[in-house]
């Protein structure tokens, strides 16, 4: 399937990160350029209830073999901190 585009934009923000990969276009590629300068919204976590502690504590010492190898996804680092710290007996 083809797609035709009219026309394209694009953002520049010196707060967004620098990333690799097929997605960078060149700024010659764009039709018009939008300067922003505006910070990246944050996801704030807060700390785990009681209930979280124990679910992860749960999993961790329970559901994780001990030297398995953990392949931890698209989670805010404090989520995985909640996790990976509950795993008191494993290496």
């Amino acid at each position: 399937m083809r797609c035709i585009v009219a026309a394209m934009s694009g953002q520049v923000n010196a707060h967004a990160p620098r990333v690799l990969g097929d997605g960078i276009i060149h700024v010659s590629q764009l039709d018009a350029v939008v300067q922003g300068d505006a910070p990246l919204p944050e996801m704030c976590v807060q700390r785990p209830s009681p209930a979280e502690d124990a679910v992860a504590r749960l999993v961790a010492n329970s559901l994780i073999d001990d030297g398995a190898t953990l392949q931890l996804g698209p989670f805010p680092v404090d989520e995985l901190h909640c996790i990976s710290s509950r795993a008191t007996d494993r290496r």
